[in-house]
């Protein structure tokens, strides 16, 4: 699991997550992210390399105080620090 406080867009993520998916070998990619303006999260769902982000206006979750990004990650041989480094990078 990765947790992020920062601010990103729909955009940046969708830019960053396939080569996330890609470099590190991910089978799955599910997870959530808070972004400035939407009172909404934006859903991400990844099966292989098939990226899908979405806003859940039908969510039911309370907005935190801070923007920021939620994932969850399973591959064959994952290797989790790879994975965090990749993300802070793109996200930084």
């Amino acid at each position: 699991a990765f947790q992020w406080q920062g601010v990103t867009s729909k955009a940046q993520l969708e830019a960053l997550l396939p080569a996330c998916i890609t470099d590190q070998g991910l089978l799955r990619l599910k997870g959530r992210a808070w972004l400035p303006g939407k009172s909404h999260p934006l859903q991400i769902q990844a099966v292989g390399p098939r990226l899908e982000c979405w806003f859940d206006s039908g969510s039911r979750l309370e907005r935190p105080n801070d923007d920021g990004l939620e994932l969850v990650a399973l591959g064959l041989s994952l290797k989790g620090s790879a994975l965090k480094d990749q993300l802070i990078a793109g996200l930084g």
